[in-house]
C-alpha cells in the first residue's frame, strides 16, 4: 500500500467494558506505523476525546472524533464521524440523544429533530448494522432501503467492510466483507476497510474475554466471549491492504457469481476497499475546529 492506512473505527479503554488500550498507547502505536491521522469511535460516549487529541498533537497525527451507537435497535451498531469544522455538531447530537432516551439509541424520529446536526456527519455501517444483516439474510433490496433511508440525514454514508479473518458465515469474516463491498460496488454507495479495532496487541485477546464476560454478568465461556480470534488489534498499512486485497477478491467473485464477470476496479485492490479513506482527510474533524 503506497499510502498511511487511516483506522476510523477504533474503541479505547473509554469504552466501558469493551476496549482495552489507553488511547495514549493507540496513538503512540499509529505513530510507530507512520499513520497520519486516526480515528477515536467509542462506544456510547466521548470521554476519550480530549486525551487522544492532545496525544495525537504531540505525535503529528490529525485526530479523526467519531462515536459508536446504537442505532434504531439495541443490536444494531452506527458509527458517525465529525467533518472538519463540525465537531460541535457530532457533540450536539450525541448530548440531544442521552438527553431524550434512557437507553442511548439513536432513532430516526432523532435524526429528523437533530438534523442540522446529523447532516455535518458521516455514518459508516458495519457488520453489526440492520443493513448488513440484510445482506447476510440475502435481502438486498432491504438492505438498500435501509442505506435510502439512512443517507437523507448525513452528510455521507459508506459501507464499512471488516475482516478478521473468521470463518465463513460470521459477520467478520472475509466473504461477508467482500459481500458488503460487492453491494458498495453495484449501487455506487461509498465504501471503506476498518479493522474495528478494541485492543492495541493481539496477544490481548485474553483481556477482551474477560470484558465481554464482565459486561454480561456471566463466566467466560462461548457465550459471552464476542471474539473467535485475536485480529481487532491496531494492525499496520501493510496489514491492512493485505486485507484490502482480500477483501476485494472477495468482492470479486460474489459479482463474478451474480454477473459472470469481475466488475470495474475490482481486480485493482488498492482501489475499492481503501479509496474512501483516502478522501477522508478533506473532511476530519480536528479537535480545535470551530463549532
Amino acid at each position: 500500500m503506497s499510502n498511511s492506512f487511516t483506522h476510523l473505527s477504533i474503541s479505547s479503554g473509554y469504552s466501558f467494558k469493551y476496549g482495552s488500550a489507553h488511547p495514549e498507547q493507540l496513538v503512540e502505536r499509529a505513530a510507530q506505523f507512520k499513520m497520519t491521522s486516526l480515528a477515536l469511535t467509542d462506544q456510547n460516549n466521548l470521554a476519550g476525546a480530549i486525551r487522544f487529541a492532545q496525544s495525537c498533537e504531540s505525535f503529528g497525527i490529525k485526530p479523526i472524533l467519531g462515536i459508536t451507537l446504537s442505532f434504531i435497535q439495541k443490536s444494531s451498531k452506527i458509527t458517525l464521524l465529525a467533518k472538519s469544522g463540525c465537531l460541535s455538531s457530532l457533540y450536539r447530537l450525541v448530548s440531544g440523544i442521552n438527553t431524550n432516551t434512557s437507553d442511548g439509541v439513536l432513532t430516526i424520529e432523532l435524526l429528523e429533530r437533530f438534523n442540522q446536526y446529523s447532516k455535518n456527519l458521516i455514518a459508516l455501517l458495519g457488520p453489526q448494522s440492520s443493513l448488513n444483516k440484510n445482506l447476510t439474510n440475502r435481502k438486498e433490496a432491504a438492505a438498500l432501503s435501509n442505506y435510502q433511508l439512512i443517507k437523507e440525514h448525513f452528510d455521507t454514508v459508506a459501507i464499512e467492510c471488516v475482516s478478521h479473518l473468521e470463518r465463513a458465515g460470521n459477520l467478520r469474516s472475509t466473504q461477508a466483507a467482500g459481500k458488503s463491498l460487492a453491494f458498495a460496488i453495484k449501487h455506487q454507495i461509498p465504501a471503506v476497510i476498518t479493522n474495528q479495532v478494541r485492543m492495541l496487541e493481539k496477544s490481548d485477546g485474553p483481556v477482551i474475554d474477560v470484558l465481554d464476560a464482565n459486561r454480561k454478568l456471566s463466566f467466560i465461556g462461548s457465550a459471552t466471549v464476542e471474539r473467535s480470534n485475536g485480529e481487532a488489534y491496531l494492525k499496520d498499512s501493510a496489514s491492512m491492504g493485505y486485507l484490502a486485497d482480500q477483501i476485494a477478491r472477495a468482492a470479486g467473485e460474489f459479482q463474478s457469481a451474480s454477473r459472470g464477470k469481475y466488475p470495474a476496479g475490482a481486480r485493482d485492490h488498492h482501489y475499492w476497499p481503501i479509496r474512501f479513506h483516502l478522501l477522508l482527510p478533506n473532511c476530519c474533524p480536528n479537535y480545535r475546529c470551530s463549532p
